[in-house]
């Protein structure tokens, strides 16, 4: 059923140490250059301490490589680099929500083929724009991951920046980044589509099986939950399915059907 099991545990950051810290300053010394270019040691000793309060909010199964580069970032100052990383990984993480719900049903929605190198292709508003038309992320994800969108398109190493963020901005930005971008939810919500039509096509579905379908169509987005039901009718429907697919899509919706929102009622009324 590719049940996701999500691990959090708080991460155990090694300490800062004043060497490291003396080695920031003999760098820039190194090439003539103020240490104001880079946070001063009390801002990374206050963005260290705060980290794995924030990190904890991040399933082990998504702490990679990103986010381990945005760690040593801090570590020595490079809020800017920091930022960009953690950023990449909120991208990374929307695009793998969309392929999850089905690239063959968001191409439903525009009308027209839609491709995985269309989504790669995406700029980050656009992908933010699908993401809450497809409700994977809420209106207060969508409106805050914005206001982070335009913060790392400013303060960020991926453009020449306008200023340095301090140690509190930095925290902020990576809260948010996290709660929204790489939650929990990521994990658990959204289903995909085309394996759901997978399993109704192999054979008779046991009642178990059936249960934890219909539950995870309960508990997905209401706009996932009216086209699955809208695609299971068609499925019915359709001169070409074996009995078996039928009993399944029949059965899936009884145990549904409570869920069922003015939506779902509209499109099933409209089929008939």
């Amino acid at each position: 059923m590719n049940n996701q099991v999500v691990t959090k545990t708080r991460p155990q950051l090694p300490e800062v140490i004043d060497e490291n810290l003396n080695s920031i300053g003999k760098i820039l010394e190194t090439f003539h250059l103020p240490r104001e270019i880079l946070a001063d040691n009390e801002e990374i000793i206050y963005a260290w301490r705060e980290l794995p309060r924030e990190l904890v909010r991040i399933p082990e199964e998504l702490r990679d490589g990103l986010i381990a580069r945005m760690c040593v970032a801090i570590s020595v100052g490079l809020f800017d680099g920091a930022i960009n990383y953690i950023w990449n990984a909120v991208i990374l993480n929307m695009r793998t929500r969309v392929k999850n719900y089905g690239l063959k049903y968001v191409g439903q929605i525009y009308d027209k083929e839609f491709e995985e190198r269309q989504l790669n292709e995406m700029t980050d508003k656009e992908l933010l724009n699908l993401c809450y038309k497809l409700e994977l992320i809420s209106e207060e994800g969508y409106f805050l991951l914005n206001q982070c969108r335009e913060m790392r398109n400013n303060f960020s190493s991926a453009h020449p920046s306008i200023a340095l963020i301090d140690d509190r901005e930095l925290i902020m930005f990576i809260s948010r980044c996290c709660k929204y971008g790489i939650s929990e939810d990521y994990l658990r919500k959204g289903i995909n589509i085309s394996e759901l039509i997978d399993v109704i096509k192999t054979g008779p579905l046991s009642s178990d099986a059936t249960i934890e379908w219909a539950n995870r169509i309960k508990e997905t987005f209401s706009d996932q939950r009216a086209m699955i039901i809208k695609t299971l009718h068609g499925l019915y429907c359709s001169s070409d399915s074996k009995e078996e697919v039928r009993i399944n899509c029949l059965d899936i919706c009884e145990n549904v059907k409570l869920a069922f929102d003015d939506k779902v009622k509209i499109e099933l009324i409209n089929k008939i």
